[in-house]
């Protein structure tokens, strides 16, 4: 593609955003590319900040993404996007500055679901590498047990990592561990890994207040209890990061609400958390950090292919993630639902080592591995997965 005079905006100095950017560039475009983002750092990797970031002393130095570091662009980082017109094709800076565009890749991602400040004034988030950082200070000077609200992967994955330390864990959540992402039957297995490293837990419960109480803080449950913490840290989900996008013409419905090939609007592609695209499943929407880089460079060709009046081609990923707690390699792929039916297919969940398949109706439509990346490696690599679960 020649097209020096065209402008292609990336707001989100995020995985996804990274990636359009380099993925822009590796087809071709040759005009100018702007990558927007509120932190002031450059684009790096997230899943460290729930591991290894909190233990190693330089381990921040090593996140940022080093393909970027011979693609041209302009970056702007530190940066705030206050709006955007798509009829108009601006954007507007918080700062007052408009900013025309041919194309735009939203990529803005998303945010951690905060809880109502006047009950919980003493709780912490993860998100960026200042939060990591301030929760890694807190690790090594432990001052009392750390208290999780949440039991989804970042929780479990700071339990894990608070754990390998010596500090004293409570993960509170009205479910079993990671259960929405694995269903209840691969929940218990990791109930069980927790439990054995001698994490507490508050299970069927759900925090009720988290105040100051001297050094300490005072995190009562809706069961009753009254537990003693030294910091608590919610984890309780993400919401799209979409606020700068209200009356901007899209269509907002968690998450800005794309096309089967990612296109929300004319020359307007969106992309990683904040993105949900049309699937043969419904709209889709993930929060994986594979589905951030192929979702990254998908929308980038999307939005190419739209610029140049071709088709472009639909977006089915199949979706994976992994987890690393305890030494232990927990990988799922494909489309878990509250309907499925684990059937171990080797091992032994009780060993943990195994793999094992979701079935929904007379077919399998997702894999989970613990420590078996041989067997999960050669189920996603069969032919037709890509479609899998798509009824």
């Amino acid at each position: 593609m020649s097209a020096r005079s065209r402008r292609i905006i990336v707001v989100g100095a995020s995985l996804a955003g990274a990636h359009a950017v380099h993925t822009l560039r590796r087809e071709g475009f040759d005009g100018e590319i702007l990558l927007i983002g509120a932190e002031v750092h450059a684009p790096y990797d997230r899943p460290p900040l729930s591991k290894g970031s909190l233990t190693e002393s330089r381990a921040f130095d090593g996140l940022g993404l080093r393909f970027l570091r011979n693609c041209e662009f302009d970056p702007r980082f530190g940066v705030q996007v206050r709006s955007l017109d798509a009829t108009a094709r601006t954007i507007e800076l918080a700062g007052g500055e408009r900013l025309a565009f041919d194309g735009l890749v939203i990529a803005t991602g998303s945010s951690p679901v905060r809880l109502d400040p006047e009950r919980f004034p003493a709780v912490t988030y993860l998100r960026t590498v200042e939060d990591a950082a301030a929760l890694a200070g807190w690790l090594r000077a432990a001052t009392g047990p750390l208290v999780i609200l949440g039991a989804g992967l970042i929780g479990c994955e700071v339990a894990a990592t608070a754990r390998g330390l010596g500090v004293e864990v409570v993960l509170v959540d009205p479910l079993l561990p990671c259960e929405r992402a694995i269903g209840p039957r691969a929940g218990e297995v990791l109930r069980q890994m927790h439990a054995e490293q001698g994490v507490a837990m508050c299970l069927a419960e759900t925090a009720v207040c988290a105040e100051p109480d001297g050094r300490l803080i005072s995190v009562r449950t809706s069961g009753g209890r009254e537990l003693e913490a030294g910091a608590v840290l919610a984890a309780i989900g993400a919401r799209p990061e979409t606020r700068w996008l209200e009356g901007s013409g899209l269509t907002l419905d968690d998450g800005v609400v794309c096309d089967g090939e990612c296109l929300a609007a004319p020359g307007i592609v969106a992309a990683g958390d904040v993105a949900r695209w049309r699937h043969p499943r419904g709209l889709a929407r993930l929060e994986h950090w594979n589905n951030a880089v192929e979702q990254g460079r998908h929308a980038a060709r999307s939005l190419l292919a739209e610029l140049d009046g071709r088709p472009a081609e639909p977006y089915l990923p199949v979706p994976w993630f992994w987890s690393d707690q305890y030494g232990h390699k927990i990988q799922v792929a494909g489309w878990v639902t509250p309907d499925c039916e684990l059937e171990i297919v080797e091992g032994d969940p009780a060993e943990l080592r195994f793999f094992a398949e979701y079935r929904s109706g007379d077919g399998v439509v997702a894999a989970i591995g613990v420590d078996a990346a041989k067997s999960f490696n050669a189920w996603l690599a069969e032919p037709g997965r890509a479609t899998a679960g798509m009824r």
